[in-house]
């Protein structure tokens, strides 16, 4: 899985700086995931739309 930083102006797409790694990972078979960059001081609410149960994860950036 690939976690890539939410736009934030619209947090249900993927930050226009990584949309050429997500399309690149999700062409390849990746799971990609976004992640609320603005919220990582609250890790429960930065990660609240990665799907539990996958230990394989890869940050962008």
């Amino acid at each position: 899985m690939l976690l890539v930083p939410g736009d934030p102006l619209d947090p249900r797409r993927v930050d226009p700086h990584f949309a050429a790694q997500a399309t690149a990972a999700r062409d390849r078979g990746v799971a990609v995931a976004r992640i609320d960059h603005d919220a990582l001081s609250r890790p429960d609410e930065a990660v609240a739309g990665v799907p539990a149960g996958d230990d394989a994860v890869t940050a962008a950036g």
